[in-house]
């Protein structure tokens, strides 16, 4: 066995040894979601397979095998007290069939005949039961197409075509273009391409390649388009953009990848799929992602329950193992002899834009814009942080809401938010965002009856102007931020007319009000919010806006380089027109108010009365 193949089993081994020195529940902390605590128990058994049956694939180790057969036969069993039921309604149970069928079909030349025996019937009657279920339309539809081949390449039931070519053709009407499916009707991009749609698609392609081989041609097509497009999430060095719900699967966004490689597709990279699977899991071991036991715990970068959604629990986090699909590969596999140190920058200054996603990377880090999203009312936790903020970067990370009201507790990077009487505060939310030219997206939200604000956000790379049309019939405070920067005593804070930066150890977040003679000042954001750092400070600008139609026009920068600030968009406005260029791009945008002037708050002791928030947490 080769040294890189080697060294992914001791991570492996690692990162399982908790499970076979504690209860399988003995996690620091018994988070639970909204299922019932056996399928709880279940999620957490059936996610550790993905781990454990890589491992024992490539090491035989017959005493673990047969613990997880032991229960498996013990969950499938309606006789035996730990039977996991079976649920006539869609349930949690139903995404955890995958993992078992799998580990059962990768390890089946080591599993005794007597199992098969005893077991073949109540596995089968188990399996089955998803079928009978109405699924959610989303990435759930895979679960029902797997579980069903898996049952036949385990000679536990043959093919039924018009059940297969029903549910391709319920996950196509997910599909998007461009090799990016929407996890649901609603226009969402995220990590649930990587580690649900291409991950089961390409899984499908190695199960039934002789079987189907059009759906198997299509389902490849799409992965190698998505690749292109995929390479753009993460930086030069590996790190992974956080975005989207479901982030504490962490290195599970990298299935992708895993699976590209199982697949034996000679259509992807397989020389930068090496570089990023090994660069990108050093990354995410170097972060305090472990809890006391062993156990991965709930969060990003170190533990954060905020990030988790209601049907996350303690053993949810093990999605992550979808990453080590790639360890089935055999000892011999060309994959294993690649070298990769020489890789260096894959694309800087690339850039994907469509109606469903604009993303490029610039400097060696990833700016993903959103541009589709309806003003959907959802049931994600901190959904508006995770979808809606106006950039998203790896160099930065974002923060999510740890309350309401007041503006400290509102996750304002690169996010806005207004307020009637400067002490309760509303945070952007439930907005609505469109790509309305190439660079330039729409923000419309509908804050109540008397207040809407329409945005255009012109992407520049690293720069992006943000134009703000305030149509309300009372007069409002609006505060929006910046990038937030990890918070310490070394952090650097410069502000002069109409610019303000803060600076620490190559994170450079810096603001320019063009229009609307914004205050700047800084804002410490509520510890544990961010997905990187415990610790974060924002920069803002702030407005008093009186009521009719108004403008406001700044210009906000995520870079690691002091050099790029001098290259700051220019504004010129022209009766209703305003022309925005940066680095030989240009954009015209059409205005309709009259500029905000903060006239009347020109004197400093006037601008602290009337901004609580400053004098309570800006300096």
């Amino acid at each position: 066995m080769c040294e890189d193949k080697r060294y992914m089993l001791d991570l492996l081994e690692r990162m399982l040894q908790p499970f076979f020195e504690h209860e399988l529940d003995a996690f620091d902390e018994k988070f639970l979601s909204i299922y019932d605590e056996k399928v709880i128990g279940l999620e957490c058994f059936s996610r550790m397979l993905l781990g454990l049956g890589p491992l024992i694939y490539n090491t035989h180790n017959i005493e673990r095998l047969n613990y997880a057969l032991e229960t498996i036969a013990d969950g499938v069993d309606p006789e035996n007290k730990n039977f996991w039921g079976i649920k006539e309604n869609m349930d949690q149970m139903h995404v955890e069939m995958f993992s078992i069928a799998f580990f059962l079909f990768k390890n089946s030349f080591l599993i005794p005949t007597e199992f098969w025996r005893k077991n073949s019937d109540h596995i089968r009657e188990w399996l089955c039961s998803i079928e009978r279920v109405k699924l959610p339309k989303n990435n759930w539809i895979f679960f029902q197409l797997l579980v069903h081949v898996l049952l036949y390449k385990l000679d536990l039931n043959p093919l039924d075509w018009d059940k297969i070519r029903a549910w391709q053709n319920q996950i196509n009407e997910l599909y998007r273009g461009d090799g990016i499916y929407s996890d649901g009707e609603e226009w969402r991009i995220d990590y649930y391409n990587s580690f649900a749609f291409h991950f089961y698609s390409l899984l499908y392609c190695s199960l039934m390649e002789g079987e189907d081989a059009e759906i198997c041609e299509t389902f490849s097509m799409r992965a190698k388009q998505f690749a292109e497009i995929f390479m753009l999430f993460f930086s030069n060095h590996g790190r992974m953009l956080p975005y989207g719900r479901s982030l504490i699967y962490r290195f599970g966004g990298l299935a992708f990848w895993s699976a590209a490689v199982y697949s034996q597709k000679d259509i992807f990279d397989r020389k930068y799929i090496k570089w990023l699977l090994f660069t990108s899991i050093e990354e995410w071991m170097k972060q305090d992602i472990f809890d006391g036991k062993g156990y991965l715990n709930i969060g990003y970068y170190y533990r954060n329950h905020l990030l988790a959604e209601d049907y996350n629990s303690y053993g949810s986090v093990y999605w992550a193992f979808k990453y080590f699909v790639f360890l089935y590969l055999d000892d011999g596999d060309e994959f294993w002899k690649i070298k990769y140190d020489d890789i260096a920058c894959y694309g800087d200054d690339k850039k994907y834009e469509s109606d469903c996603i604009c993303i490029g990377r610039h400097g060696g880090y990833t700016y993903l814009y959103p541009c589709a999203l309806k003003a959907e009312h959802v049931e994600f936790s901190h959904f508006q942080d995770k979808y809606s903020k106006f950039c998203y970067t790896n160099l930065f990370g974002f923060n999510v809401s740890k309350g309401m009201g007041g503006l400290k507790e509102i996750a304002i990077d690169s996010s806005m938010a207004v307020s009637y009487d400067n002490q309760f505060f509303i945070g952007r939310n439930h907005v609505t965002l469109k790509k309305v030219q190439e660079g330039v997206i729409q923000s419309q939200w509908r804050v109540n009856p008397y207040l809407s604000i329409t945005s255009y956000i012109c992407m520049f790379g690293k720069w992006h102007t943000r134009i703000h049309i305030i149509d309300t019939e009372k007069d409002i405070f609006l505060v929006e931020g910046g990038f937030p920067v990890e918070d310490s005593l070394d952090i650097t804070l410069e502000k002069s007319e109409g610019q303000i930066c803060m600076s620490k150890d190559g994170q450079i977040s810096f603001i320019k009000t063009n229009i609307g003679n914004g205050l700047l000042s800084q804002v410490k954001l509520y510890p544990n919010s961010n997905v990187y750092t415990r610790k974060t400070s924002v920069p803002v600008a702030s407005y008093y806006v009186k009521k009719g139609k108004k403008v406001i026009i700044s210009s906000f920068l995520a870079t690691s380089k002091e050099s790029d600030i001098g290259q700051c968009p220019s504004i010129k406005q022209s009766n209703s027109i305003v022309n925005i260029s940066c680095q030989g791009v240009s954009y015209e945008v059409l205005v309709e108010g009259r500029s905000v002037s903060n006239c009347e708050l020109r004197g400093i002791d006037a601008l602290k009365r009337m901004y609580t928030f400053i004098r309570r947490f800006a300096r």
